[in-house]
């Protein structure tokens, strides 16, 4: 004798309720596929210009005596030192580029809280 699992299988008591959350559980999901893989791309894209600066740095002449001090600054605390780098030597770019993932990191994070919280509260 066939059965129909189709209500019975689900805790939830009535099949609009079992919609609805199915619903927020995707939207959800997709929000974290999507934050996560932006999260990624900015980590990949930060990878490069850390490797872009540490190699500018080695091929630079006129960083005879403070060249070690900034592979240092770069090795052990990469962030500041990309940071410091992009303002100290002129190069800007670089050091708006090298700060802009320690802002975005915490807004990313902040939106993927934000989304779950009004995901699950509706």
């Amino acid at each position: 004798m066939p059965t129909d699992y189709s209500v019975e299988t689900y805790p939830l008591t009535s099949s609009g309720q079992l919609a609805e959350v199915t619903m927020q559980s995707t939207m959800f999901s997709w929000a974290s596929v999507v934050l996560g893989l932006i999260g990624v791309l900015v980590m990949v894209l930060y990878l490069v210009l850390w490797i872009y600066m540490i190699v500018d740095v080695i091929r630079r002449d006129d960083l005879k005596e403070s060249k070690l001090l900034w592979i240092v600054l770069f090795l052990f605390i990469a962030p500041v030192g990309m940071v410091a780098y992009g303002f100290v030597e002129g190069k800007k770019k670089l050091g708006w580029l090298s700060l802009a993932p320690i802002i975005v990191f915490p807004l990313l994070l902040s939106l993927y809280a934000i989304a779950g919280f009004v995901i699950k509260n509706g």
